[in-house]
């Protein structure tokens, strides 16, 4: 996941749902660096789970469920805690039809979560906005032009450039 979809979810994170601080995140499968940095310097309590990991014990203890793994329905929405907030940025084509699918269990989870991104439609359409953003900053620092930076920015600046 690069720093253009992790700044997007990040953005969603803030602008529609809630305060990261001392929220309980659970992302799966991702080697999502940037963005448990920047949860992190948030306060938010981080677990990245990986091929090896129970996903389903620390999905249901989560607050807040950001699924990159790009597997259908991996996340069942039973697992989901009542009230939870999900992000699904994973997709899956299903073979044979023009269907495409999330990392979560997406009709299931629907009865329990408070906020759910939908595949499609969910974080695709704000990945683009920020990667027009970061397109624009580029440019701007590639012809010497003064930016407005907020503090998000600098704060993808850092976690970009983070020594792990």
């Amino acid at each position: 996941m690069n720093t253009t979809i992790s700044s997007c979810i990040l953005r969603l994170a803030e602008q529609l749902l809630f305060s990261v601080l001392n929220l309980s995140q659970q992302a799966l499968r991702s080697a999502s660096l940037p963005l448990s940095v920047l949860l992190l310097r948030r306060n938010a309590k981080v677990t990245i789970c990986h091929s090896e990991t129970t996903v389903q014990e620390h999905v249901e203890k989560a607050d807040i469920v950001i699924s990159c793994a790009g597997h259908k329905e991996l996340v069942k929405g039973e697992w989901i805690k009542n009230g939870a907030k999900v992000i699904d940025v994973g997709i899956t084509r299903i073979p044979g039809t023009n269907k495409i699918v999330g990392d979560i269990e997406f009709h299931k989870a629907l009865t329990k979560v408070s906020f759910i991104t939908p595949v499609p439609g969910g974080v695709g359409p704000l990945t683009v906005s920020m990667l027009f953003k970061n397109l624009y900053r580029v440019w701007c620092r590639s012809n010497g032009l003064q930016l407005n930076i907020d503090e998000q920015d600098e704060e993808l600046d850092y976690a970009q450039n983070y020594q792990f």
